[in-house]
């Protein structure tokens, strides 16, 4: 979890702006390609020459603070300067910044601190924090900090476009005790107003501090002491009576239940089900989670074709979810693995590219998995029909292809392939097969069954009749009522898959 402590993954130094980020970028940033190309060129080289800041930072992480700083090279190299001086005289702050430590993920299973799935119509990330949830006899103040960087670096990983646009935060301290007040002690203050001022890597465009007592006033004397006239203006505190100013400029289909919004409630932002599916994967192995996690979202920001703009309406791919091209059963087998059926030979491979497919797998993937939350215990079984290939079909799947679908089965994607099973294989299916297994280890080939045309019946022998669409010798749906349940399901999971490319969930 180094990333977590200064390094950005270097996947997000990749992002590309749109032109609405540019013009942005542009206008209130003095951001251009080439102003922004020179301006990481230098802040390296002065890294590299510097003989007390013995640091080895990426590129997007140097972005970050430049952007902070709106491309002036003398105030980038001081807040460098002054991170990485807190991160020394701080450490208890900065260091051993791993979520699953039971302090961190008691915090993290509170909702301490929540960035909203979806940015404001301005573009900056929203966060929530809620500032007395915690019991001050047990939380320390630097563990709440960590806390704050995690949900931070995970959601600018995320959604880089949070260093441009900025951040809004909102700060809930309802029902405070004497314990609480007592813990935010002036040094405390002090240390965290330099860290958003001076040294962290974020844009804070607004501090909203709502539901505060009156006897808060002595706090905000305190914290607002050591605040620039720029940050005072930015900080804005709301009574019980006053709440309903709070959020007035937050659009209500990115906030939760309980402020108002319409987009989910707390428990459900708190949620950790994706960081659960990567550790049933990992069988709770807390590095080979860490590692699949990252190959993850590496793969998303390598293969943006595969992973990016799901929108089941898109012309394009209404055309394979009515050739119904990935189909998962409607229930379980019995084993409670998610039976999924999918078509390699039934596209036309002149028009419809791979990513489309691989996107179209995703899609149906997540909103299974969303439907049927188990599959992440049990795991899913595939079966893939390559009956009458085509030539075209075969010179699709390219080496770079097959090594990429392997690596998400393999090693990213959190769930867990018990079975890939081949149905319908014509005997030139070999060449395929044997660059398919070149990627693979062995655990995944003794996983992977090749059934040809005459030995089909031995197929489904495992899976129940009662689930098996009619086309395959059971009594379920058939493939055309099955195609239609689920172009249906994603239609209407159109803005969850969208906001998907937002949030990573």
């Amino acid at each position: 979890m180094a990333s977590l402590c200064g390094d950005s993954v270097e996947c997000c130094a990749q992002h590309k702006l749109t032109n609405e980020e540019k013009r942005y970028a542009a206008a209130h940033l003095n951001e251009t390609d080439e102003i922004r190309e020179n301006a990481i060129k230098e802040i390296k080289r002065w890294l590299e020459q510097s003989d007390d800041l013995h640091v080895r930072i990426d590129d997007f992480f140097i972005l970050r603070f430049l952007r902070v700083c709106k491309f002036n090279l003398e105030k980038t190299k001081i807040r460098i300067r002054n991170y990485y001086k807190q991160r020394s005289d701080l450490p208890e702050w900065y260091t051993n910044i791993d979520p699953f430590r039971p302090e961190l993920h008691e915090l993290l299973d509170l909702g301490y601190y929540l960035p909203l799935r979806k940015p404001d119509n301005q573009g900056r990330l929203v966060f929530i924090v809620h500032g007395t949830r915690h019991d001050p006899r047990i939380h320390k103040i630097s563990d709440i900090y960590k806390v704050g960087m995690i949900a931070t670096e995970v959601a600018v990983k995320c959604y880089p476009a949070a260093s441009i646009y900025g951040y809004t935060i909102f700060v809930d301290i309802s029902n405070p005790t004497l314990q609480h007040i007592a813990q935010f002690r002036p040094y405390v203050l002090m240390n965290f107003v330099h860290a958003w001022q001076n040294c962290y890597p974020t844009r804070v465009q607004s501090i909203n501090i709502f539901n505060a007592p009156i006897f808060f006033d002595v706090a905000v004397k305190i914290f607002k002491s050591f605040m620039t006239e720029k940050l005072k203006s930015r900080f804005h505190v709301y009574s019980h009576s006053t709440m309903q100013n709070c959020f007035k400029d937050i659009p209500a289909n990115i906030l939760p239940v309980e402020y108002g919004g319409t987009d989910g409630t707390i428990k459900e932002l708190t949620g950790d089900f994706l960081i659960l599916r990567f550790l049933r994967v990992c069988k709770f192995n807390l590095e080979k989670t860490k590692i699949r996690m990252q190959n993850y979202y590496e793969q998303r920001f390598r293969l943006p074709e595969w992973y990016m703009n799901k929108n089941p309406f898109r012309p394009e791919l209404q055309e394979l979810l009515d050739l119904g091209i990935i189909l998962p059963l409607r229930k379980p087998d019995n084993h409670g693995r998610l039976v999924m059926i999918t078509y390699g030979t039934r596209h036309d491979p002149k028009k419809h590219k791979i990513s489309d497919i691989a996107k179209i797998a995703v899609m149906v993937t997540e909103i299974a998995t969303k439907n049927y939350t188990t599959v992440s215990v049990y795991g899913c079984s595939l079966f893939l029909d390559v009956a009458n290939p085509t030539i075209q079909h075969a010179l699709q799947m390219q080496p770079q292809i097959i090594m990429n679908l392997v690596h998400a089965w393999q090693n990213s994607y959190p769930i867990r392939i018990q079975s890939i099973n081949i149905i319908n294989a014509s005997k030139y299916i070999d060449i395929v097969l044997k660059m398919f297994r070149c990627f693979m280890n062995e655990k995944m080939k003794n996983r992977l069954h090749v059934y040809l045309d005459s030995a089909m019946q031995n197929c489904f022998k495992d899976i129940p009749a009662n689930i098996l669409p009619v086309e395959f010798g059971g009594t379920g749906d058939t493939l055309q009522e099955l195609a239609g349940y689920w172009k249906k399901l994603l239609e209407e999971n159109r803005d969850w898959l969208m906001d998907d490319e937002k949030n990573c969930y």
